[in-house]
This record gives C-alpha cells, sequence and structure tokens, in this order.
C-alpha cells in the first residue's frame, strides 16, 4: 500500500469518526417538584426524565424530540406534543405550560 493510500485511509477515518461524534449530541435534564407540580427542563434532542407520582399515576416520562425555529416537540408517556414559549395545553391528562423555548432546550411546568 503506498504512503498516498494509507494517508487517503486514515483521514477517511478520522472524518467519519468526527461525523459520529457530533451527531450524538449532548443531553441533560434537571426536574424540581413539590405539590403536585414539576418544572423540567430538558437540553439537546433525546432527552429524557421520569417523574414520580406526577398526578398520582406513577412514573411518567417526559422527552425531547427537538427544536425548531423556537417551536419544541416534546412527549409525555409517548403522546407527541409541539409548543412554542408561554403555551399553555393538556398533555397525557397533565396542564403543561412551555415557560421557555431556546436553541434546543425546553423548559416546562406540570401539573397533575
Amino acid at each position: 500500500m503506498s504512503r498516498f493510500t494509507v494517508r487517503t485511509a486514515l483521514t477517511a477515518v478520522a472524518a467519519t469518526a468526527f461525523v459520529l461524534v457530533g451527531l450524538t449530541g449532548c443531553t441533560s435534564t434537571s426536574y424540581s417538584c413539590s405539590n403536585g407540580s414539576c418544572t423540567v427542563t430538558l437540553k439537546g434532542a433525546g432527552a429524557s426524565t421520569d417523574l414520580d407520582n406526577l398526578g398520582g399515576s406513577g412514573e411518567t416520562t417526559v422527552a425531547l424530540d427537538g427544536v425548531d425555529e423556537g417551536t419544541a416537540t416534546f412527549s409525555i408517556d409517548n403522546e407527541e406534543a409541539t409548543c412554542t414559549a408561554g403555551e399553555s395545553m393538556s398533555v397525557a391528562d397533565l396542564q403543561v405550560t412551555c415557560t421557555e423555548v431556546g436553541e434546543d432546550e425546553l423548559t416546562m411546568e406540570m401539573t397533575g
């Protein structure tokens, strides 16, 4: 194998690794709950968290699918919804208010 072929192959491997690392992204979640209400922040597409006993229904799974031009797509217990900052709605028998929608980030308040 010539030096050129080896160099080309190594460059291709490095480029592929760089692309794959970029696609994985970073996610994080945080939440606080009291008196039957939770504030949840999800950062990064695919971020999710499980909340216990919100609305007395056992475990509730909240996930961020993504944010596009100020509209967040998320799900609560596999029921998908979209929202913009300040919008309120009912999702999976919970009252939800999207308090902040940022670049790849959603903060919402939920009550059961």
